[in-house]
């Protein structure tokens, strides 16, 4: 018997509603490859999940420690953090000793890059001469080469290589310093290659949420757009597959990162610029030091298969050995614990309750 018309009718509009639902489900699957950072849904919304609570946690460790800064700097830069000091900096060895290893199983020439974050007229510049000696003994004692650009820096003023008054990071004048004295740094090892490929698994390699390009406003007064590529890092080129250049990895906090500036005026970018014939990746997040930069490493951004890897440091990288900077930036969302001596040296600043969770 025939359909009536009403009865055709209803089966069409179902049928498009049909098609339009399939169609809904294969775009949000392409949109989730070219997206997420995990190969299944499964595993993507974990990590989403775990990156929303790490962020709650992180929101909490800055409102509870957002005054402590200045007086725990001083202090562990001074005669009270002296045993203090002395323990972060075994840690951060043990860190840089599994990272020197990681690189040497690949072949990856590990470079140290020291960079000046303090002004010579500030209290807070006590860290400099304690933390340039230490990477010194430190990059000596696993025969890794330091590039220390503290001089070349020193030679503009100080408020002309960072973007102060505002902030105290580097201006795109001070990241063309850093990538000037890199490349000819770098340029010793030109012929160095890396002992694997990278043949785009996995498609998510750097810690930045993939394909990005979207304003970003840490600090009020500077705005600016974020670009990262479909493998996480902060660049506005995928990676080359196969790679036809020199591929350099640079590792870092938010002076690598260039937090406040535009890709373009990050030394990364700089340098990638200056030096066409190398592929060179931003692999700098805010806050990071050698706990999140190790496991970065080794967990991810080692897939690339860099032929050098640039450990970019400074003196935050020791005071960022402390449990709450650890907790704020922890790339898992893990809180720690405030160790015997941190709890120590807390009760002499008359901060001891924010030893206790």
């Amino acid at each position: 018997m025939a359909l009536s018309a009403r009865k055709k009718i209803l089966f069409a509009v179902v049928a498009c509603l049909l098609v339009l639902l399939t169609a809904e489900v294969v775009l949000r699957c392409i949109y989730f490859q070219l997206k997420a950072s995990s190969p299944t849904a499964i595993q993507s919304t974990i990590e989403t999940l775990r990156a929303r609570a790490g962020q709650q946690s992180a929101e909490h460790v800055i409102e509870r420690f957002r005054d402590t800064r200045q007086p725990t700097w001083r202090a562990l830069y001074g005669e009270p953090g002296r045993s203090l000091r002395t323990e972060f900096m075994r840690q951060y060895a043990d860190r840089f000793a599994s990272l020197v290893t990681a690189c040497s199983e690949i072949d990856s020439q590990l470079v140290v890059l020291y960079i000046p974050s303090t002004d010579v007229e500030s209290e807070d510049h006590r860290s400099e001469e304690i933390c340039r000696s230490f990477f010194q003994q430190l990059t000596a004692e696993h025969g890794v080469p330091l590039l220390d650009v503290t001089e070349a820096v020193r030679e503009s003023e100080w408020q002309q290589v960072t973007l102060l008054p505002h902030d105290d990071h580097f201006s795109r004048l001070g990241n063309g310093i850093v990538a000037e004295q890199l490349a000819g740094s770098l340029a010793a090892f030109a012929d160095h290659r890396c002992s694997i490929d990278y043949k785009g698994t996995p498609a998510v390699c750097g810690d930045l949420q993939p394909n990005l390009s979207e304003p970003w406003k840490v600090a009020g007064d500077l705005p600016f757009v974020l670009q990262t590529n479909a493998q996480g890092f902060r660049a506005r080129h995928d990676l080359e597959i196969p790679s036809q250049r020199q591929r350099i990895l640079v590792l870092g906090d938010s002076y690598t990162f260039g937090v406040h500036l535009p890709n373009a005026h990050t030394f990364p970018a700089i340098l990638q610029e200056r030096q066409p014939q190398l592929e060179v990746l931003n692999g700098g997040v805010v806050g990071y030091t050698i706990v999140q930069q190790e496991e970065l490493f080794k967990e991810r951004a080692s897939a690339v298969a860099p032929d050098i890897t640039v450990l970019q440091v400074l003196d935050n990288d020791i005071y960022g050995m402390f449990f709450f900077t650890r907790s704020w930036f922890d790339r898992k969302g893990r809180r720690y614990q405030a160790s015997e001596a941190e709890q120590k040296l807390l009760e002499e600043l008359g901060l001891g309750e924010l030893a206790r969770w």
